[in-house]
């Protein structure tokens, strides 16, 4: 059993909580679209978001926590803001935090795995299948998926260390979940839990990352330019190969849509 665990966002902090619950709306529908019947999902919220879409596996649980800036007060953290900034750390911990209840809830349903979703992400339907026939690995790192900048034709591949930019990007045996926080945030990069556990590539494409949809925490629009800025003509050369057409093949196995 495969325990997804989706982390939103207040409606009080949201830029646009239309078009949030527009992009929840979409991975929530790429979630429930497994091949298998083993999976459940958990919503963390402050809110339930305003969409259509219902499943008898999806959970919601609402929550009263503080608002991002003001959980830095709430647990000490003012001390500990990191190199992104108060406003980044602080939607990081009220990540973290929900996540940590969503995953303790999960225990219900007797998960062999977990899997953290972002809210505007997708994953391919075939990850339940995987882990239910794969149950007794420690778990995977998405290694190769696809970044969708809103709006687009096409996507492109991210080859490697697609776990490196993206959050929903590893599947890990439900006992182990700790391991993958410090504190509240939730390390996502992490390949080697407690430095003696390995966790192996997924081999295959398990995640689309939607970036600059104004809703990321860390991937917007000004970040993509100042990486093209820096690093010029090299970088857009060697994405135009790594651009694909959005198939029906793709959208298929992802639950994927364009949000117009």
């Amino acid at each position: 059993m495969l325990v997804f665990v989706i982390p939103l966002k207040s409606s009080q902090v949201a830029k646009d909580w239309d078009f949030v619950c527009q992009l929840f709306e979409r991975c929530l529908k790429s979630v429930c679209n497994q091949t298998s019947d083993k999976f459940r999902v958990i919503v963390v919220c402050h809110e339930k978001p305003n969409i259509s879409f219902s499943h008898p596996y999806i959970t919601y649980i609402e929550v009263d926590y503080p608002l991002p800036n003001q959980q830095l007060k709430d647990l000490n953290l003012e001390q500990e803001v990191d190199w992104r900034g108060a406003e980044t750390f602080s939607k990081d911990i009220d990540k973290g935090r929900k996540l940590l209840t969503g995953l303790a809830y999960a225990e219900k349903f007797s998960p062999s795995h977990v899997m953290v979703v972002d809210a505007d992400d997708c994953v391919s339907k075939n990850l339940a299948k995987f882990v239910e026939e794969n149950a007794n690995c420690n778990g995977w790192y998405i290694k190769s998926g696809y970044l969708y900048h809103e709006s687009r034709q096409f996507l492109q591949v991210k080859f490697k260390d697609f776990n490196q930019t993206c959050g929903s990007s590893v599947i890990i045996k439900y006992e182990l979940y700790p391991l993958m926080f410090s504190k509240y945030q939730y390390l996502h990069r992490t390949t080697i839990l407690n430095n003696e556990i390995p966790l192996e590539p997924l081999p295959f494409r398990g995640g689309i990352y939607s970036v600059g949809n104004g809703e990321n925490i860390f991937q917007t629009i000004e970040r993509q330019n100042k990486r093209f800025k820096k690093f010029g003509i090299l970088l857009r050369i060697a994405n135009i190969f790594r651009y694909r057409r959005l198939t029906k093949s793709i959208c298929s196995e992802f639950g994927f849509n364009i949000i117009d």
